[in-house]
This record gives structure tokens, C-alpha cells and sequence, in this order.
């Protein structure tokens, strides 16, 4: 939730530090780290009110699938049964 922070400076950014909590540690601009940090706990209220879940890089229930890309996002927003993002064939949206 950082201007100028889209999937290719993220993966740079996890590569350099190890993690998005180091990487935002180290934000030169806190200013942007705090709007970043008030719109990402916004965003997850909002979410958890219609339902959706945030699938985060790393977390176990990512699609595989999604690795292969070379600019995996950062997160997703999901809805309706997780079970479902198994190795099974799935439509998506995403935008």
C-alpha cells in the first residue's frame, strides 16, 4: 500500500530484507509507512465484514500455481472456500 511499491518492488524488497516487517522497518518515509500501515488495517476491516480473506506471499494457501509467475503479487483477496485453491482447475480474477 506504498506508492510505487507494485509485485516486481516487493519481490525485490522481500529478496533484500527477508521479510515486508524489515522492509517497512527500514521505510526512510515514515509518513508513508504509517498511511501505508492506517490503509492495510482499513482494508483488512473492510474485508473481514463481506468475508474475504488476505492471502498473503508465503502463506500456505496461496495457489502453487501462482509461484511460476515471475510477478506473483504481494496478496489476494479471497472469497468462498479456500479448500477450493487446491490442484484442482479454478478461474480467478484478478485486477
Amino acid at each position: 500500500m506504498i506508492d510505487g511499491v507494485g509485485c516486481a518492488t516487493f519481490a525485490e524488497l522481500m529478496e533484500r530484507f527477508g521479510s515486508a516487517q524489515c522492509a517497512l522497518d527500514d521505510a526512510e518515509r515514515d509518513g508513508d509507512r504509517t498511511r501505508a500501515l492506517t490503509a492495510a488495517d482499513t482494508a483488512l476491516g473492510d474485508a473481514a465484514r463481506v468475508g474475504m480473506r488476505l492471502l498473503a506471499w508465503g502463506d500456505p494457501l496461496l495457489p502453487r500455481s501462482l509461484h511460476d509467475l515471475d510477478d506473483i503479487p504481494p496478496v489476494l483477496w479471497a472469497v468462498g472456500d479456500l479448500a477450493l485453491l487446491g490442484d484442482v482447475p479454478r478461474v480467478a480474477i484478478v485486477g
